[in-house]
């Protein structure tokens, strides 16, 4: 009798399963890992593989991509970043497991992202980001704009500003005060 049994699959193609033979093609589907086993039993009872053999196989299966977030810190205002900027990316990939994560700035070159790194010069940066996993299956973020101005803006124009004084005049041989404004110029200048 030959058995076939295999983990977490669907089974399809063979011609004859749990019979004295066993022929055709084995097709396995379904996302994951599925163990294969393969035995045989003479006559005799006896079961196993023949001598020098292997009956047991691993299939992996593994069409969805893997997954990867971003993360930017930093003291975001109006979508400027006033500070540094830490760039962090976190790759995963539950079926075969995540081979790499990589980032492209300004178009510099692929890199291997190996953790968090910096970005400390004012300027607009293009970040471009993919995973891959084991697969080869390959996820891509969308692109991401960073604008860093780490220079304080101006402090606004101050109003105009009068101040009043008052003098004694003799006009018609009497004195008299009154109101005298004096020009001091704009604040800051």
């Amino acid at each position: 009798m030959t058995a076939i049994h295999v983990t977490g699959a669907i089974l399809s193609g063979v011609i004859s399963l749990n019979t004295t033979s066993a022929s055709g093609n084995l097709t396995v589907s379904g996302e994951g890992i599925h163990n294969i086993v393969a035995t045989a039993t003479n006559g005799a009872n006896n079961t196993g593989a023949a001598p020098g053999s292997n009956n047991t196989a691993t299939v992996k299966i593994d069409t969805v991509a893997p997954t990867l977030e971003k993360l930017l810190t930093g003291n975001l205002v109006n979508g400027v970043f006033t500070t540094n900027v830490t760039v962090n990316l976190t790759g995963a990939d539950a079926t075969s497991g995540l081979n790499r994560v990589q980032y492209n700035l300004n178009d510099a070159g692929w890199t291997n992202y190996t953790g968090p790194f910096d970005i400390t010069t004012d300027g607009s940066y293009t970040l471009q980001h993919r995973a891959y996993d084991n697969a080869g299956n390959e996820y891509v973020l969308a692109n991401q704009t960073i604008t860093i101005d780490k220079e304080p803006p101006p402090p606004p124009p101050q109003p105009t500003r009068f101040r009043p004084s008052f003098n004694n005049h003799s006009r018609y041989g009497g004195l008299r005060d009154f109101l005298n404004l004096r020009w001091l110029g704009r604040a800051g200048f």
